[in-house]
């Protein structure tokens, strides 16, 4: 099975062969890299959790354990999808700090995610 990430590769030189580019470039393409790597790192984990879903579901005995194991499934899967979005919201603001003149001196704020 070919690995999601395998072959892409975002560095400057694909992404832009004209000039330079600048440190602010460089920071906004090393933060969607980021962004894309992390993505492709929390799929790959969900890809595992269904797996392991998948393998519960099938040894249910009742009705009630499978949609116990639904439920914490759903919660799982909605818990990987906020951190997505919210990496991604993240991601768009500090690009629009950067090119913002009043927010150049914004920092990301520290923050702990729940669960890891």
């Amino acid at each position: 099975m070919k690995h999601m990430n395998e072959g892409l590769d975002m560095s400057a030189a694909q992404v832009s062969p004209g000039p330079p580019l600048s440190a602010h470039d460089k920071r906004i393409l090393e933060a969607v890299h980021s962004a894309v790597s992390g993505w492709l790192e929390e799929m790959e984990a969900m890809r595992r959790m269904e797996e392991d879903f998948a393998a519960c579901l099938v040894r249910c005995r009742t009705a009630r354990e499978a949609i116990g194991l639904s439920t914490e499934w759903m919660a799982k899967r909605l818990d990987s999808l906020i951190a997505v979005q919210h990496h991604l919201v993240e991601l768009w603001l500090e690009c629009e700090a950067a090119q913002s003149p009043v927010v150049a001196d914004w920092e990301r704020p520290v923050r702990k995610r729940r669960g890891r």
